[in-house]
């Protein structure tokens, strides 16, 4: 490795993630052959992964099989309490809220590049399924397919109003998703992977409520996740860098690349490594910032675009309306709405 690389351990997946592709994948093997058998280890449930040898791995499988629904397959080939602690948590704490709740805490036990949040504006809640290592369709599905199946699992029922969406363009034909998700509203092309539902369903009772051992179970992935080496891959460091320089207008990869004492060029490299880059960085937290401050916030337009390092608002606006197609005020007005 060169002089100017960043050194970065490598971050994991729970065995459990992994694990539903296998069984998936052999019954391809067993009616296609797409795939040798002899390459479907059996992975123990408590593994860990590192995250590029899981992507590349299903890179593979989804090359072979040609199969763009692996990840929706992958998630209906769990079963009742096949995420471990972090599901027995989240189904027996006192409420949604609860549930969700846990489900950002301990979400790391299965994906150490998990930073899920719970965003609540007004009457609608979101679950945004972010992870530090972008994902991708089959991924994304995965994620999406299994969380709603394990709260489908515990919950008995679909939340009235509730919404999917997929931060990836819509297929030309829904007909799987929508054997998969029936009676949920899906939204594609979005932003970031989330669960989204009317806030009241929060204070909701939870009918397996069991408040002792929902603690018993909290403090145990405490302790696990405890025992995780903390590993900050590059993108994270980037991110940290993109947030500390934004406000001041010089935000550019040049100067991160400096605060990270590496090239320009290593920088991108690197990043591409880890399938990111700068560009996508900038726009993912400028998007996120601007979205909070909107929902959260009386900030003007021009005083966003100047917290996002824009040199004007109208390159602001026209980025927003890039992300969102809506204006910062048409977004805003349709939140209070």
């Amino acid at each position: 490795m060169g002089a100017n690389a960043v050194q970065i351990q490598e971050v994991c997946y729970s065995g459990r993630l992994v694990q539903p592709f296998v069984q998936v994948l052999r019954e391809i093997v067993r009616t296609t052959g797409a795939i040798p058998e002899d390459a479907l280890d059996d992975r123990d449930l408590d593994d860990r992964i590192p995250i590029t040898e899981a992507h590349e791995l299903l890179r593979v499988a989804v090359d072979l099989t040609g199969d763009q629904y692996l990840g929706l397959r992958a998630a209906m080939a769990t079963d009742f309490g096949f995420f471990g602690a972090l599901e027995y948590a989240a189904g027996t704490a006192e409420t949604w809220h609860g549930t969700a709740k846990t489900i950002v805490k301990l979400a790391p036990l299965l994906n150490e590049t998990a930073q899920f949040r719970l965003d609540v504006v007004g009457d609608r809640a979101m679950l945004l399924l972010a992870t530090s290592v972008p994902l991708s369709r089959v991924a994304g599905d995965f994620c999406t397919a299994a969380l709603w199946r394990a709260i489908i699992r515990w919950r008995n029922h679909i939340p009235a109003g509730a919404e999917l969406w997929f931060a990836h363009p819509a297929p030309s034909d829904l007909g799987f998703y929508r054997s998969v998700f029936p009676d949920v509203e899906l939204v594609f092309d979005t932003s970031e992977y989330a669960l989204a539902f009317h806030s009241s369903l929060l204070d909701l009772p939870n009918e397996h409520a069991d408040p002792r051992l929902h603690e018993i179970l909290m403090d145990y992935g405490r302790r696990r996740l405890a025992e995780i080496p903390k590993v900050e891959n590059l993108s994270e460091r980037v991110r940290r860098s993109i947030i500390e320089t934004m406000p001041d207008g010089s935000v550019s990869a040049e100067r991160v690349a400096a605060m990270l004492n590496v090239s320009r060029r290593t920088l991108t490299r690197q990043l591409s490594d880890e399938g990111s880059s700068f560009r996508a960085l900038l726009e993912e937290i400028r998007q996120r910032f601007a979205k909070h401050y909107l929902e959260s916030t009386h900030m003007s337009a021009s005083d966003i675009a100047f917290s996002l390092g824009f040199s004007q608002s109208a390159a602001f606006v026209r980025a927003f309306r890039r992300w969102t197609g809506y204006s910062p005020g048409e977004y805003r007005r349709r939140l209070r709405r």
